[in-house]
Parts: structure tokens; sequence; C-alpha cells
């Protein structure tokens, strides 16, 4: 999707969110509509938006603005404080803070669970 490419997913495809193939996005199709399908698609190639709703709906900063968002949300519902937002996380290609150098605010922290780890 970020190359601006529509999709065409298998309409009962199982491992991917098929609320996420929108009209923006692709089409979903059975086996006997797939090749109906990918003709529209080709043909039609230009009333999709594939890059901009994933770049609206995907990736580190988006998922961790909505989990940063439901956390504070649940912590104030049962009374607690807010102090202090999460970190972003990215996989580049491994995990990592996405904020370079963020990493050292979390040494004491580190060094707290370091004896909950067995050697």
């Amino acid at each position: 999707m970020f190359c601006g490419t529509p999709v065409i997913v298998h309409r009962h495809h199982r491992g991917v969110n098929l609320d996420h193939v929108t009209n923006d996005v692709g089409r979903l199709a059975d086996d006997e509509e797939l090749a109906g399908v990918i003709l529209s698609v080709v043909e039609g190639w230009e009333q999709f938006r594939p890059r901009e709703w994933a770049l609206a709906n995907t990736g580190w900063v988006t998922s961790t603005g909505l989990l940063n968002r439901t956390l504070e949300r649940i912590a104030r519902q049962r009374g607690r404080p807010w102090t202090m937002d999460i970190v972003g996380h990215k996989n580049a290609p491994n995990l990592k803070y996405a904020e370079a150098g963020v990493y050292r605010r979390f040494g004491p922290e580190y060094e707290r669970l370091q004896h909950y780890l067995r050697s």
C-alpha cells in the first residue's frame, strides 16, 4: 500500500484485518469474482488511494499514539494518575526505541529488573 498499489484480498482470508481493505485501498474478492475484480482494479487504479490510507492509519507513530491515548483513558477511568506518555518503538528491522538515545532514561529501571532475569 505504501507504494500506492491497490490491493486485492480474498474475502475470507485469515490473518489480514479485512476492515483495512476499504474502497480507498482496494477490493475483496471470492475465487469466482477474482478475474473481474482484477480487471476493475487495473482499469480503475486512479480511484484508489492506498498510500494515503496507509500513511494515515498504519505505522509506529499512529499505533503509538492510539495505544497511548487508550492507556491514558483507562488510567484516568480508574482514577490513576497519568504522568508520562509511552515511548514509541519501531522495527528497523529489529525492535528499538523510535527516538535515538531515549533508552538512557530507562537505565535505572533496566538495572532494577535485571535481578528478575535468569543468568
